[in-house]
């Protein structure tokens, strides 16, 4: 069958496939429609399987719809009645926000002339969800409706051609064949490959249907693709991607690819409307009306009336934003679910999320907004399907968790606690396994630091500093500075573990060492050992008469410009210059791969904050042309280049200062402050993004020092 991509461009169009039964066409997996262009014209040759290759025509074929019906049976009551003018055979995409919200079509019948519409959207009703029916006349060549009003429940097409189904293998192809009066007479062959979705009742039916018939024509929707975007996935990831129409008496059959389109609403439950008005056949589906001869022949030209780009690109954002939260959702739960249920007993964090939802378990639903992502048109290799794909890997790791089965077999809280040896049993996207917890990464599970504990959060480079200093302290005899022996006096005694939770995931194993040996050493009998590497520092040995002494120096022979660690809670909310009112910036596996992706396009080697102001979330990455990376938070704009970046003008007070060591500069004018540094070869500057509120040189200097190499 033919694949298909989603084209960005507005002239988006569906390739049309033709073949002849019997012909040596293979066995194939269809993908869904075909990649299209302006005009598709399709061909028919005798024993030649069609590629349903396009071939570009800005000249559309007119075709003149008044008539008669002849000898049809179809889906809507009604008489057959001409159109008002000519349409060109193809398909037309339709706002139906004149419905409500969400709307699909359902039905379609003539009408007074015209061709009217019904279309189906879903009212929330207390806790269930109602469908609703409205209907309305369309005129398909402007893409406009009349006044709409309410409709009831269509029904589905009653006559005496239909289906009938092989062995079902819900992952693999079935066989069909077209029947009359029960009795088959023409078995689709293995070229139209046609599926069975995992429901209870009639399963094969559910993804292919007879929705009409025009003469000797008989019209098929079926379902597809074959397989899920998620290994674990059952239901929610086929709609309704072919119309087929088979000639019951010579059995050659024409294939319409139905075009993707973007909306949340789900067609899996509706099957595609029909009806014949003279000699065109009207076929719709989601937002889509198609128009079709209804006597189909090799010499038929077929356009596409495309989805808006506006529509496309917003409801993409839209996609990624619910897939990420369900993703959150997800993770948070069983973290949750393990941390207080499991842990604790807290019987409120025992709630199931939708990962243990019986409904998943025993029917195979997941939320829609996966389903929606699942049948959503990307650009295969595009930015957003790779974002997709990765958020995808997250969704099945936490389909994968043992947990999403543990709450089945084991009843109480202690014996999955038993069950596990009280260590959690797999990963979790966005969190860290530490002391038999699930911690995301940056901050505790589900809490934000108690303001009555004090908790000081060293960079890496000032515990190192810390860590150096009091180990010569115990070898001797290296006699630092007394700036440096001061500040390690100050701040030794305020290290602890409890800084771990704020740390960049890629640096806590390093830095719990390095508390450990502070915090020993100052223990009555102090205990320190010799770290095994220590960045920045170099290894020596001293030959002294007592013995030879070892200890780790800095590299460049010259300690670190001390900085201030970050303080959160009690000792945060008083004043005075060690007040620091910065907070954790954290990131999901996506926007890493986002970031890392858009700096190697840019060629920028980039550097990401682990430390912003408070409800500090990454937003946008922007490719700001070659060497230039830009990102923007909710309370800050960071830029990164190659090479040096300007000045920002109106600049009224500057200082020199020092981030992580490295001489940096602050500045404040025109109602912003910047800071501005240099991290390995890459320029950076900070600059706040609430005018009239500054942010203080201590705090840019501590989103400064939080910087860390994107790896």
């Amino acid at each position: 069958m033919v694949g298909y991509r989603r084209l960005s461009t507005a002239a988006m169009t569906v390739a049309i496939m033709t073949t002849v039964a019997g012909c040596g066409a293979p066995s194939g997996k269809d993908t869904g429609p075909a990649t299209a262009v302006n005009t598709i014209h399709a061909t028919h040759a005798k024993n030649v399987r069609s590629s349903g290759a396009a071939h570009q025509n800005n000249t559309t074929l007119s075709t003149n719809v008044s008539g008669n019906v002849n000898d049809s049976t179809n889906s809507s009551s009604g008489s057959a009645a001409p159109t008002k003018g000519p349409v060109n055979y193809g398909w037309y995409y339709n706002n139906l926000s004149i419905f409500g919200p969400d709307a699909q079509i359902v039905a379609l019948k003539p009408s007074n002339g015209s061709l009217d519409v019904e279309a189906e959207y879903d009212v929330t009703q207390g806790t269930v969800l109602q469908p609703n029916y409205k209907s309305a006349a369309v005129n398909l060549n402007h893409g406009t409706f009349g006044s709409a009003h309410s409709s009831v429940q269509p029904s589905g097409y009653s006559g005496t051609w239909s289906l009938k189904f092989g062995m079902l293998q819900y992952t693999k192809p079935i066989q069909i064949s077209l029947a009359h009066n029960g009795t088959s007479v023409f078995m689709l062959p293995w070229s139209l490959p046609g599926y069975a979705s995992e429901i209870m009742t009639n399963p094969a039916k559910f993804d292919n249907q007879v929705i009409g018939r025009s003469g000797s024509w008989v019209w098929i929707a079926m379902k597809g693709p074959q397989t899920p975007p998620i290994p674990q996935m059952i239901n929610g990831f086929r709609y309704w991607n072919r119309i087929v129409a088979i000639n019951t008496q010579s059995h050659v059959f024409y294939v319409y690819s139905i075009p993707p389109n973007t909306s949340a609403a789900s067609t899996e439950s509706d099957a595609p409307a029909f009806t014949q008005i003279g000699q065109t056949v009207y076929i719709g589906t989601g937002p889509w009306i198609g128009a079709f001869p209804a006597q189909p022949t090799d010499n038929n030209q077929y356009i596409v009336r495309p989805e808006p780009q506006s529509v496309v690109s917003q409801d993409e954002q839209k996609m990624l934003s619910m897939l990420k939260k369900e993703v959150t959702i997800g993770a948070d739960g069983l973290a949750n679910y393990w941390n207080g249920y499991v842990m604790k007993g807290k019987q409120q964090d025992s709630k199931m999320v939708w990962e243990m939802d019986p409904a998943f378990w025993n029917h195979g639903y997941l939320p829609e907004g996966i389903d929606w992502a699942a049948r959503f048109p990307l650009n295969p290799g595009s930015y957003a399907d790779e974002t997709r794909q990765q958020l995808f890997g997250e969704i099945s790791v936490l389909l994968n968790n043992p947990l999403d089965e543990a709450w089945v077999a084991l009843d109480t809280p202690q014996k999955i606690k038993e069950h596990f040896n009280a260590s959690p049993p797999a990963a979790i996207p966005g969190y860290v396994v530490r002391g038999g917890y699930y911690r995301e990464v940056g901050r505790p599970v589900g809490t934000s630091t108690s303001s009555q504990q004090t908790v000081y959060v060293f960079s890496q480079a000032m515990l190192e500093e810390i860590y150096a200093v009091l180990y010569f302290r115990q070898v001797g005899p290296i006699i630092p500075t007394q700036t440096t022996q001061n500040e390690v006096n100050k701040w030794a005694p305020k290290v602890s573990m409890a800084m771990l939770q704020y740390a960049p995931a890629d640096e806590q194993a390093l830095d719990k060492q390095l508390i450990q040996n502070i915090q020993g050493s100052l223990e009555t009998a102090p205990k320190m050992s010799l770290l095994q590497s220590l960045p920045g520092y170099t290894l020596h040995h001293a030959q002294l008469p007592s013995g030879t002494r070892t200890y780790w120096y800095p590299t460049n022979n010259k300690f670190p410009d001390w900085v201030d660690p970050a303080v959160f809670g009690a000792a945060a909310q008083g004043q005075g210059q060690s007040q620091v009112t910065t907070a954790p910036i954290h990131y999901t596996q996506t926007e890493l791969g986002q970031i890392k992706q858009t700096a190697q396009t840019v060629g920028v080697a980039a550097s990401i904050p682990y430390q912003g102001m408070p409800g500090d979330v990454l937003t946008i990455v922007k490719n700001g042309g070659k060497g230039n990376l830009i990102l923007d938070y909710k309370n800050i704009w960071v830029i990164e280049s190659t090479s040096p970046i300007g000045q920002p003008t109106d600049i009224t007070t500057q200082s020199s200062v020092t981030v992580d060591g490295h001489a940096a500069m602050y500045m404040v004018g025109g109602q912003n402050s910047f800071l501005s540094f240099q991290s390995r070869s890459t320029y950076i500057t900070i600059e706040n993004l609430t005018p009239g509120n500054p942010i203080s040189q201590q705090n840019m200097q501590t989103i400064g020092a939080s910087f860390r190499t994107v790896q």
